[in-house]
C-alpha cells in the first residue's frame, strides 16, 4: 500500500476504530446481537464439554412412567406424603419441592404432618401475571423450614442463562436449599444477591442422578440411596415446565433441572461471574485497534485471526475458573475495525494512486521508449481513468525490457539495489559472480569487500572511489553510485544504489606478469654485475700477481740468490748512472775474502756459503740509512748497491 504521512494515517486509523466501535455499540444496545450471543452461549458450553454433576445432588422426576401410573397431574396430597414417608427411612439432609401448592387441599394436614418428620424441608414460591405472590398454603408453609421462588427469565430461545437470587426477599429455591443445608449439615458459600447470577450448567440432565417417583413411592428403590442426599422432587415429563439448556433442546429439561444446577453451582462454588465492560471502554478500545491495525492487508488477515483465536482461548480459560466474558462483541470490534480500516485505506490509496500516476508520468515520461503517437502527455480527464495506469504501466515496461536487455548483454555484472541491500535487478553476470538473486541482499558480501565507513556512506548515498577487490582467483573493479529518483543534490535520501562489477582479472595477471619479468631482468642484471665484480677481481688479482712475478723477477735478475746482495748488473748499472750524470765523485772499494776457498775445502760449500752470508749481514749493517741519499754534497759519502760476492764502494773521503 502507498504510505501516508503518518499523522493522517494515524488519525484515519483512528476515525475508523471509532466508527467500529460505535457500531457495535449500537447492535448491543438495540439488541441485534443477541443471535450471535445466544448461539454463543451454547456453543461455548458445548465446546468446554460436561462436568459430572454434584454427586449429592438427587432427583426425584415426575416423569411420563410416574403419571402413567399414577393418573394425570396434579396429584393428591396423599401420594407426597407417603413419599415423605418412605424417605423418612432414610432421612435426605434436605428435600427440596419444585412444585406450587398454593391451594387448599384434602390431605394438606397428612402431608403437613409427614414434612414435620424432617429436619429440612423446602417449597416453592412464585408470582402470578398481576405480581401477586404464590405463597404455599399455610399448613404446608408452617412445616417448612423456608421456601424459594422458582422465577425463570427464559430468553427468546427457551434457554435460561441467569436468575435472579432473590427477588422481594424472597431467595431462589436452589439459593434457599444451600441455606438449608448451611443450617443443617456445613456452611455453604453463597454467591452475590444484588446482581443476577449466570448459570454454568454442568451437563447434559440425563447425567444427574434420577429416580421416578413411581419407583420411589412403590419401593421399587431402596430409600437408603437418599440417606444424606439433597433430594429435589419436581415434574420432567414432557409438557411440565420445559426449557432448554445448552446440552438439551430436544427433548428439553426441566425447570427442576435449572435448581439443580444452581445448587450444583453452590455446592462446587463454580458459579460464573461476568466480567462486561462499560460502553465508554469499548469506544476507547475501537480507536486503539484501529491504530493497531496499520499494517499491509496480509498482516492485518494475520492479525485479526491471531487475535480472534487469542480471545476465544481466553475465553475459555476464564470460563474454566468461573468467569464469563463475551466473544461475539470483541471478535465484531475486531473485525469492523479491520474492514473499516481496510475501506479507509482503499480509498486512500486510490487518491494516491491517482496521484502518483501523474507523479510518475511526468517524471518518466523523458527517458520513455514512446512510439510517435504514444509521445503526448495524458490530459487531466486521462489521469483520472485507470487507461492512464495501464498505458504508463506498459511504457515502463517496454523501457525496463529495453534497458534490462542492455544490461543482460554488457561485459560486466550491473546490479541495483535497496538502500538496505535487497536486491531488485542483477544480471547474469552479476547474479553469478555475487551468487545472487532478486529478491536476496547484497549487503552481506559487500560489507566483506568495504570497510565499515565505506559501507555507511553508501548507505547514506555518498559516492566512494573505485575499489579493486580480489575474490578468489579473479579480480574486479568496484563502483557504487548512489540511486535517487532525479538528478538533483537536494534529494531527500537515496532509494538504493546501483553496482557496477568489472573483471580485471587479465589486467591484473598482465600487470603481474610485467611484475615477474621485470623482477627477473633485475635480477639477470644484479646477477650479471656480480660476475663481471667478480672478474674484475679476478683480473685485478692476476694482474697484481702478474706484477709481483714481474718484480721479483726483477730483484732476481739483479740480487745474488745467496746473499740476496745486489749482483754485478745492478752494480755496473748504477756505476753507468753515476758516471753518466757527473758531477759528483765516487770509488769504488773491492772486498775480497782471503783464503775462502779453504773454508770450502775444509768445511764444505754450504759452510761457504753460510760465510757468505754472514759477511753480507755485516756489511749491510754497516751502512748507515743517510747513505740511501742520492743527492749529497762533495764531503757526503755515497753509497752504491754492494755487490755480490763482497764488491763494496765508498766515496772519496772514506
Amino acid at each position: 500500500m502507498l504510505s501516508l504521512p503518518i499523522k493522517t494515517a494515524q488519525l484515519t486509523r483512528l476515525l475508523s476504530g471509532l466508527v467500529a466501535a460505535s457500531g457495535v455499540l449500537i447492535l448491543v444496545t438495540t439488541g441485534g446481537l443477541q443471535p450471535f450471543t445466544h448461539l454463543e452461549y451454547r456453543l461455548r458450553f458445548q465446546l468446554r464439554g460436561a462436568t459430572a454433576w454434584d454427586d449429592r445432588i438427587s432427583l426425584i422426576a415426575i416423569d411420563e412412567a410416574s403419571l402413567a401410573e399414577l393418573g394425570a397431574f396434579p396429584w393428591p396430597r396423599s401420594h407426597y406424603a407417603e413419599l415423605l414417608g418412605r424417605l423418612q427411612a432414610a432421612p435426605p439432609s434436605v428435600i427440596t419441592f419444585n412444585l406450587l401448592f398454593t391451594d387448599s387441599a384434602p390431605g394438606d394436614g397428612q402431608l403437613a404432618a409427614a414434612m414435620a418428620q424432617h429436619q429440612a424441608i423446602i417449597l416453592a414460591t412464585a408470582w402470578d401475571q398481576d405480581g401477586q405472590p404464590l405463597d404455599p398454603v399455610f399448613p404446608l408453609a408452617g412445616a417448612a423450614m423456608g421456601s424459594g421462588h422458582i422465577y425463570q427469565p427464559q430468553a427468546p430461545d427457551s434457554l435460561v442463562r441467569t436468575i435472579l437470587p432473590q427477588i422481594q426477599g424472597q431467595p431462589a429455591l436452589g439459593i434457599a436449599t444451600a441455606e438449608a443445608l448451611s443450617l443443617t449439615e456445613s456452611i455453604v458459600a453463597l454467591p452475590p444477591l444484588d446482581r443476577p447470577l449466570p448459570v454454568n450448567w454442568p451437563g447434559p440432565v440425563d447425567t444427574l442422578s434420577t429416580v421416578s417417583f413411581v419407583d420411589v413411592l412403590k419401593g421399587r428403590v431402596e430409600a437408603s440411596r437418599f440417606h444424606g442426599q439433597i433430594v429435589l422432587i419436581g415434574a420432567t415429563a414432557t409438557g411440565l415446565d420445559q426449557l432448554s439448556t445448552p446440552f438439551d433442546i430436544n427433548p428439553p429439561a426441566s425447570g427442576v433441572h435449572l435448581h439443580g444446577a444452581v445448587l450444583d453451582n453452590i455446592l462446587q462454588q463454580r458459579w460464573l461471574q461476568h466480567l462486561q465492560a462499560p460502553w465508554w471502554l469499548l469506544l476507547c478500545l475501537g480507536p486503539l485497534l484501529g491504530l493497531g491495525l496499520g499494517r499491509p492487508w496480509r498482516q492485518q488477515r494475520v492479525l485479526l485471526g491471531a487475535g480472534t483465536l487469542a480471545w476465544i482461548l481466553l475465553a475459555r480459560v476464564l470460563m474454566t475458573h468461573g468467569w464469563w466474558i463475551t466473544v461475539v462483541e470483541p471478535v465484531l470490534l475486531l473485525g469492523l475495525t479491520a474492514v473499516t480500516c481496510g475501506i479507509s485505506q482503499e480509498l486512500r490509496d486510490d487518491r494516491r494512486i491517482r496521484q502518483y500516476v501523474a507523479s510518475l508520468w511526468h517524471t518518466h515520461a523523458p527517458a520513455l521508449l514512446l512510439s510517435p503517437q504514444e509521445s503526448r502527455a495524458p490530459s487531466i480527464a486521462d489521469s483520472a481513468s485507470i487507461e492512464q495506469l495501464v498505458t504508463l504501466a506498459d511504457q515502463l515496461g517496454r523501457s525496463q525490457a529495453t534497458q534490462a536487455a542492455i544490461a543482460r548483454s554488457l561485459p560486466m555484472g550491473l546490479l541495483a539495489a535497496n538502500i538496505d541491500g535487497t536486491v531488485w535487478f542483477c544480471n547474469p553476470l552479476a547474479s553469478a559472480w555475487l551468487g545472487v538473486t532478486t529478491g536476496e541482499t547484497v549487503a552481506s558480501r559487500l560489507k566483506t569487500w568495504l570497510t565499515a565507513a565505506q559501507w555507511q556512506a553508501v548507505r547514506q548515498g555518498e559516492d566512494i572511489s573505485p575499489q579493486e577487490i580480489q575474490d578468489g582467483d579473479r579480480w574486479f573493479a568496484l563502483y557504487l553510485e548512489p540511486l535517487r529518483m532525479d538528478d538533483s543534490a537536494s534529494a531527500a535520501g537515496p532509494m538504493g544504489f546501483v553496482l557496477l562489477l568489472d573483471d580485471i582479472s587479465y589486467r591484473k595477471q598482465m600487470e603481474l606478469d610485467l611484475r615477474t619479468l621485470n623482477y627477473t631482468l633485475e635480477e639477470q642484471v644484479q646477477q650479471r654485475t656480480r660476475q663481471l665484480e667478480s672478474l674484475n677481481r679476478d683480473l685485478r688479482r692476476e694482474v697484481n700477481e702478474r706484477q709481483r712475478i714481474q718484480d721479483r723477477l726483477v730483484y732476481e735478475a739483479h740480487h745474488d740468490s745467496l746473499t740476496q746482495l745486489p749482483n754485478r748488473r745492478l752494480f755496473l748499472w748504477h756505476l753507468q748512472q753515476r758516471i753518466v750524470a757527473g758531477g759528483q765523485e765516487f770509488a769504488v772499494l773491492f772486498l775480497d775474502c782471503d783464503r775462502f776457498k779453504l773454508v770450502n775445502d775444509t768445511f764444505g760449500h754450504w759452510m761457504g756459503d753460510e760465510l757468505l752470508k754472514a759477511v753480507a749481514a755485516v756489511l749491510l749493517g754497516s751502512v748507515r740509512p743517510t747513505d740511501n741519499d742520492g743527492s749529497v754534497a762533495a764531503t757526503t759519502t755515497t753509497r752504491l748497491p754492494i755487490w755480490s760476492r763482497l764488491f763494496i764502494y765508498s766515496s772519496s773521503g772514506g
